[in-house]
């Protein structure tokens, strides 16, 4: 892919991530953020992914991607560790091993313990999602400031499988939700 340009994603607006790049095999998802130093206990981000059928529901508890369940069985999407140092995490997705039944890959940050810990995405800062080909080639960005400040959680985007190619679309949502309500809502 010789010098082409990183398409700035709004909310709402989706890409198709097939035609962004000459080949596509592999897709890596980057959420970066800066959080306050001095509170405690710290921020702690996490980025889940949940794997969805044509329903819009799970396709099985193996396809949720998170802290304690970094990687799908098949090796189709995994995610960095959960280091809670902050920061970023990253996840990526084999597109050749993607089960035909996933149509929707639908993604999520959470504060953990944000209620808790009165915790909300107003304090985070230069928070974005950043999606990289599989040669570590940028083709596109989301950024999330400003989207969701009251927040403990804010539903990403999503990447969908469609007969048009492998396209990602920026959502940008918040809610004053922790994982587990997500969890029982996709199931």
């Amino acid at each position: 892919m010789a010098d082409k340009k990183v398409i700035s994603l709004d909310k709402q607006q989706t890409v198709n991530l097939t035609k962004a790049t000459d080949v596509l095999t592999k897709v890596k998802a980057r959420m970066s953020w800066e959080t306050p130093t001095n509170v405690f206990p710290k921020y702690d981000l996490d980025i889940s992914a949940f794997l969805l059928g044509a329903d819009g529901k799970l396709l099985s508890e193996e396809g949720f991607v998170f802290f304690n369940q970094e990687a799908t069985p098949d090796g189709s999407v995994w995610k960095s560790p959960d280091e809670q140092s902050g920061g970023f995490e990253e996840l990526y997705i084999d597109i050749t091993k993607l089960s035909a039944a996933v149509k929707e890959i639908s993604l999520v940050s959470t504060l953990h313990k944000a209620g808790t810990r009165n915790q909300s995405f107003d304090k985070v800062k230069n928070s974005k999602l950043e999606i990289f080909d599989q040669n570590e080639q940028p083709i596109a960005v989301f950024n999330l400031d400003t989207l969701a400040p009251s927040s403990w959680a804010i539903q990403i985007g999503s990447f969908y499988q469609t007969n048009e190619g492998f396209t990602f679309q920026g959502v940008g949502q918040g809610f004053q939700l922790e994982l587990g309500a997500f969890f029982e809502g996709y199931k």
